[in-house]
């Protein structure tokens, strides 16, 4: 059983990696129906995507009974998508409400909504899973809508609806392999190992080239304690593609958990000497293969080029540089680290998202 709220990040990865909310709908038989004023479509639209409220939804009253004029469910429905590409969730849920008014039969328009409701400040789960559902009811298959559905169940700890509700994505929709990856990484949170295993074998027998479906199967049989079919299975994802610095920084750990120090050190060379090399991690993952080895004059220059990198989140570095540090008898460089490492505990375990490289 999944436990409540807790969703690896493969999953969250899974779930929007080949959509958008901009790309994603669903096709409605009579998305240009008259508004409730009887008139049809006209001209008179908002002149930009921020005014059409304070121009039209007056004209509701509180039972939302008189619909703006000229106003379609469809282009209530087109207002609601642009204000969720635009982050705005709660105008979005506003202008969606008007458009199931005018079509109560239009899987676009809950769909969107229950999209709206799950990205709004306050995370209305509930209610978002009952429009998602409605949606898949008036036959919406649209595969982000399943993965989306799946995700919130999973999040709640309720993983067997989220399994069941990919298991029909799977079914509507065989022509997305990508909700088989969807299910394996949720097998996965529940231990469901060889169904993992299953999904991944499934997709890559018509994906075969894809790294990242190899990249997580490595990652499981890992896992398993299935070494040399996962180094493998890096090795597979990394002839795809080797911009992605995963496969490789993952196959160096497993190498070093394995005791092949030497191999270790050759893939994370490889990726550290990489142009666009970012990844403090990986320096310091080869400082401590260094320590080990006990060539400290490298491990010292790992370390001192991770914490340099990003100086102001770098307890990391600081506390496994005060350990050689202490090794090498250099007492009062090993206590000067040791203070940094305590005086950045306070602070957050990761870099914010405004000062990520």
């Amino acid at each position: 059983m999944l436990k409540k709220n807790r969703l690896s990040g493969i999953i969250v990865a899974m779930i929007f990696m080949a959509a958008t909310i901009a790309l994603a709908s669903c096709s409605d038989t009579a998305g240009g129906e008259k508004s409730k004023t009887g008139k049809q479509n006209s001209a008179r639209k908002p002149t930009s995507d921020e005014d059409w409220f304070s121009h039209y939804d007056p004209q509701l009253d509180d039972s939302g009974k008189k619909i703006a004029e000229g106003m379609s469910a469809k282009d209530y429905i087109d207002i609601g998508r642009k204000a969720l590409n635009k982050g705005d969730s709660e105008l979005a849920v506003r202008a969606l409400e008007r458009a199931i008014k005018i079509n109560p039969h239009s899987a676009e328009a809950y769909y969107l909504r229950g999209q709206a409701l799950d990205a709004s400040a306050f995370g209305d789960e509930e209610h978002a899973m009952q429009d998602m559902e409605k949606a898949l009811e008036l036959n919406c298959h649209e595969p982000d809508l399943y993965e989306r559905l799946a995700r919130i169940y999973a999040g709640r700890g309720k993983g067997e609806q989220a399994i069941e509700t990919l298991n029909r994505g799977v079914a509507a929709r065989p022509d997305e392999p990508r909700l088989l990856l969807t299910r394996a990484a949720i097998q996965v949170d529940m231990k469901n190992n060889q169904k993992a295993l299953d999904d991944y074998a499934a997709y890559l027998k018509v994906r075969p080239k894809k790294w990242l479906a190899h990249y997580l199967r490595a990652n499981l049989l890992a896992q398993m304690g299935r070494n040399d079919e996962a180094l493998a299975e890096y090795d597979a994802s990394l002839s795809f593609d080797r911009a992605d610095a995963r496969p490789l920084k993952a196959k160096a750990e497993l190498l070093f958990k394995l005791g092949r120090k030497k191999e270790a050190i050759k893939a994370l060379t490889e990726l550290i000497d990489h142009d666009r090399f970012d990844d403090d991690d990986a320096l310091r993952l080869r400082g401590n293969i260094f320590f080990e080895m006990k060539d400290y004059a490298k491990a010292e220059a790992d370390y001192t080029r991770a914490i340099k990198m990003s100086p102001d989140y770098a307890r990391a570095g600081y506390e496994a540089r005060s350990k050689l540090y202490q090794e090498m008898g250099k007492l009062d460089l090993a206590e000067k680290d040791k203070q940094e490492a305590i005086r950045q505990k306070s602070k957050p375990a990761e870099k914010p998202v405004y000062d990520l490289r």
